[in-house]
């Protein structure tokens, strides 16, 4: 099982972000350090960590935290991203990195919900509109040619799963209701 860590240094007998880096992939995938690479990805406190068949991309930040005296040290932290998975009933997986899901108001889940419509209800996907989220913000409820769908997205597993792109915490598409949009004539 995938556990989450994160690791803190204190600015004084600080390590390098790369080392934090090695010291968590190599714990954690049980991957011994001088097999892994770490390189910068993107903007500065961004890297790729591979080896052993793995390849995860971790975030970096500093944090003030107080020295004990009345002031405080910069605490350097590094954390592996998480990826969000998303499989639709028709099979097909949607999937991007956990905080980008956040950001765009989970994107990725309302592309599943409507690929599952567009799968459970006779319509084609641009006649389908998300009418609904769960509590979580996940697409559940689809509309579209007189139906309508609702979904319970089960997570499965209680924890991220390691995967050769890093923890993956994944989610299925249920179809748990389909009605008609539209009462039927009065007789």
């Amino acid at each position: 099982m995938w556990r989450a860590c994160v690791i803190v240094v204190v600015v004084g007998g600080c390590a390098s972000d790369e080392s934090l880096i090695r010291s968590d992939f190599s714990s954690t995938l049980q991957c011994p350090k001088n097999q892994i690479d770490v390189r910068p990805a993107g903007h500065r406190d961004s890297y790729r960590a591979t080896g052993c068949g793995f390849d995860l991309h971790y975030n970096c930040a500093a944090t003030p935290v107080p020295d004990g005296n009345g002031g405080y040290q910069e605490a350097r932290s590094c954390g592996a991203r998480q990826r969000m998975q998303y499989e639709a009933t028709d099979g097909t997986s949607h999937e991007t990195w956990f905080d980008d899901e956040v950001q765009s108001s989970d994107r990725m889940s309302v592309e599943a919900a409507l690929a599952s419509a567009a799968h459970d209800i006779p319509c084609d996907r641009a006649s389908l509109k998300l009418i609904a989220t769960d509590v979580h913000g996940f697409g559940n409820d689809v509309a579209g040619c007189g139906q309508r769908v609702r979904y319970q997205i089960s997570e499965v597993g209680a924890q991220p799963a390691p995967g050769p792109i890093g923890p993956v915490r994944q989610h299925k598409y249920i179809l748990i209701d389909r009605s008609p949009t539209t009462a039927p004539p009065a007789p």
